[in-house]
C-alpha cells in the first residue's frame, strides 16, 4: 500500500441550498493526500470553511460539497459559472474566492 502522499485535485458542487443554479456552481483546490478519498474529503473542509468565512449561508456539514472529481496531480481549472444575477441581487454575496468557482 502506497502510504505517501500525493497531490490531488477536487472538484466539488456548491450544495443545492447556496445557489439558485445548482449543478453549474463549483468549488475547485489542491489536497496533498495519501489518496483521492483523503484529498475529497479535505476539500470538502476548505469549502466549507471558505463559505463559513462569510456573513450568512453557512454550511454545518462539509459533506454538502458533494465530490464530482478527483484526479491525481495539480491541475489549474479555468471554470467560471458564476451567476452574475445572484451578484448583483443576492444580499449576501459569496466570498470573492468562491465567486470564480475556485479555491485556488
Amino acid at each position: 500500500m502506497d502510504t505517501k502522499r500525493h497531490w490531488y485535485t477536487v472538484i466539488c458542487l456548491y450544495p443545492d441550498y447556496l445557489t439558485d443554479d445548482y449543478g453549474a456552481d463549483i468549488y475547485v483546490d489542491w489536497a496533498l493526500a495519501k489518496s483521492p478519498e483523503d484529498a475529497g474529503r479535505l476539500v470538502q473542509k476548505k469549502a466549507q470553511a471558505a463559505q463559513n468565512d462569510g456573513e450568512c449561508d453557512v454550511v454545518d456539514d462539509p459533506a454538502d460539497f458533494r465530490v464530482i472529481a478527483v484526479w491525481k496531480g495539480k491541475t489549474v481549472i479555468l471554470a467560471d459559472a458564476t451567476n452574475f444575477e445572484y451578484e448583483n441581487t443576492h444580499p449576501c454575496p459569496r466570498p470573492k474566492s468562491l465567486r470564480l468557482g475556485t479555491g485556488l
